[in-house]
């Protein structure tokens, strides 16, 4: 919950920082592409974020005595890595969002606790109604959080996972997809218009 709040709203509002700050007509005029700086700044912000992930790991193994089964380190490792990337995906996503529209900081707010919700961090989404699960299955961290649970058990259902991992990697790709075709109409909007109201 602490990495998606602070992908959440530190890639979010990054092109907002940026243009009260007076940068963003550096960071637009670069040479680098938009895609990248949010890119790069998205993945820093899904490493701090991941600090909080990692600290309750560690504060749960050391409370309960909790030692993860040897055997599937590489499974949780895998699992690890797609959640981040997840996070990456669905971060660089937003920073767009915030480049496509400014109305769109108004809905941000409300984002935090129904995907908290909905992809199942704070109770499985086995638990929710038949429709809510639906947009769970449409969000690529629930995936990866659904095989990272399943390689901390002692027994594993390998099948399972690797059909999670394959979800979680798909709609990522998805998202990605998307946020490179958010991307390329920004910049088509910049250069039409010849200033960055539009950001």
């Amino acid at each position: 919950m602490g990495l998606w709040s602070s992908v959440l709203f530190t890639s979010f509002f990054d092109i907002r920082a940026d243009r009260r700050e007076g940068v963003l007509e550096l960071v637009v005029g670069s040479p680098t592409s938009l895609l990248t700086t949010l890119s790069i700044r998205t993945f820093t912000n899904v490493l701090v974020g991941a600090i909080s992930l990692f600290l309750s790991i560690a504060l749960v193994a050391s409370l309960f005595h909790f030692v993860p089964p040897r055997e599937n380190t590489l499974l949780i490792l895998i699992s690890t890595l797609l959640l981040l990337v997840a996070f990456w995906c669905m971060g660089l996503f937003l920073a767009h969002w915030q480049a496509m529209s400014r109305l769109s900081s108004y809905v941000v707010n409300y984002l935090e606790l129904p995907l908290i919700i909905f992809a199942g961090f704070a109770f499985p989404g086995e638990l929710l109604p038949v429709w809510a699960q639906w947009i769970g299955y449409a969000l690529p961290v629930s995936w990866a959080l659904k095989s990272l649970k399943a390689a901390y058990q002692p027994v594993t259902d390998l099948s399972a996972i690797m059909t999670y991992w394959v979800l979680s990697a798909g709609i990522s790709c998805i998202v990605f997809i998307i946020t490179v075709a958010m991307s390329k109409r920004v910049n088509k909007m910049i250069c039409v218009t010849g200033e960055l109201s539009s950001l």
